[in-house]
């Protein structure tokens, strides 16, 4: 958009590191692009060296910039909501802010498809600070819906810019820190070896077979030394990896699944699940 109303940027976390740089200073000089000249600038509190490069990114493009802290009353998207109403053509009172929170959805973030006695919680989460999240997110919801009722998590994760293992074990660390362990772990690829357009993404991508069935192998080792009682599968395809959790949901009278790790998969997966 050439000249906002008002910008905001969220927690920074190390993502796309190639495009972006190594370093969250590099990254947070990236993301302040956004920051126009007279379009009031927000963010929530960062770490020390990356707010500084953001103040003087704001200065360079003489806009002011709010740091506001993330609380529960959404504070952050309020004060950017704020400047909007100020705006002439952009009439809006409470009731309004109130109803486009409430009936804001985002395809393959914090979604949850309900199929008989399967409930399946997809998160595109494909960093640690994102898969933190999706895990709380996971937790609160499955203690919420049915505590006793199996559990399934269904992995992949492919990039060359990330530790797929580190963020592997973030993802099983934080679910263990709110108390989740999944009775079964399956870990598969994002497709089927051939030409698969994802529509979470809108791209086409094609991955050999033979590697990333390794990978799975190398997933599933290391998820069993980190909790030896889980029954940990491979499978080669995203359709095979959700059969596989029906048939478990078959067997054991309902699941509640949480598929992550990457956008590719959860792109996958949500056309297999809402066709």
């Amino acid at each position: 958009m050439a000249k906002p109303i008002v910008t905001g940027i969220t927690s920074l976390g190390k993502d796309h590191v190639r495009q972006l740089g190594p370093t969250l200073e590099n990254i947070a000089w990236y993301k302040a692009g956004i920051f126009k000249t007279e379009a009031p600038a927000f963010s929530v509190p960062q770490e020390v060296g990356a707010m500084k490069v953001l103040c003087d990114r704001a200065a360079e493009n003489k806009t002011t910039l709010t740091f506001v802290p993330p609380d529960n009353c959404l504070s952050a998207d309020v004060g950017v909501l704020s400047i909007l109403l100020k705006a002439p053509g952009h009439a809006m009172n409470s009731e309004d802010i109130a109803s486009g929170i409430n009936n804001f959805s985002w395809a393959g973030r914090f979604e949850i498809i309900e199929q008989g006695t399967s409930q399946w919680f997809v998160d595109g989460a494909h960093n640690d600070m994102s898969v933190k999240q999706a895990a709380e997110w996971f937790s609160n919801n499955i203690n919420v819906l049915n505590p006793r009722r199996c559990c399934v998590l269904i992995f992949s994760h492919l990039s060359k810019e990330r530790d797929g293992v580190g963020l592997m074990n973030c993802l099983a660390h934080a679910l263990l820190e709110y108390n989740v362990r999944p009775d079964h772990v399956i870990f598969t690829t994002n497709q089927k070896g051939v030409e698969l357009t994802i529509p979470v993404t809108d791209k086409t991508v094609t991955v050999p077979k033979t590697p990333l069935r390794d990978l799975c192998a190398t997933y599933s080792s290391s998820w069993q030394d980190f909790d030896n009682q889980a029954k940990v599968f491979s499978e080669p395809t995203i359709e095979g990896a959700l059969n596989l959790a029906k048939r478990i949901s078959a067997q054991e009278g309902g699941i509640q699944a949480f598929v992550t790790g990457s956008l590719h998969l959860v792109g996958g997966a949500l056309t297999l699940l809402r066709p």
